[in-house]
Parts: C-alpha cells; sequence; structure tokens
C-alpha cells in the first residue's frame, strides 16, 4: 500500500518565518522587502514561497512603503 503524502500547512500571518535572518519573527512582520528579495532569487522554502505567492500584492505595496 503506498504511502499518502500529505501537503505541509500554508504558512499563515502569525506563523513563525522557519529559518534565514528574520527566522522565529511572525511572517506578518517579516519586511516586505526582504520577502520579495527571497522570492526574485528563489531562496525561499516551499512554504515561505507559497505565503508570499499568496500574498504578493500586500507584500509589494508594503515593499513601496519601506523604501
Amino acid at each position: 500500500m503506498p504511502r499518502e503524502f500529505k501537503m505541509p500547512e500554508p504558512l499563515g500571518d502569525d506563523d513563525l518565518m522557519p529559518s534565514g535572518k528574520h527566522k522565529g519573527t511572525k511572517m506578518k512582520d517579516v519586511p516586505a522587502n526582504y520577502l520579495l528579495y527571497i522570492h526574485e532569487n528563489n531562496m525561499a522554502s516551499e512554504r515561505v514561497e507559497q505565503y508570499i505567492i499568496a500574498n504578493l500584492d500586500v507584500i509589494i505595496q508594503q515593499a513601496k512603503a519601506e523604501k
């Protein structure tokens, strides 16, 4: 009987960044410019990438405000 592969739960705003410079920071508090950087440079883990893609419009707006 084949094992069932279960996808990890997607990250939410209150979940903690699992790795990197902002490890342990709530996802909603990780600087948007950092999230865009790891997204654009293919450095995000699968779960972080899913979070970024799901929130990309908001992250882009926040990144513009951070400059």
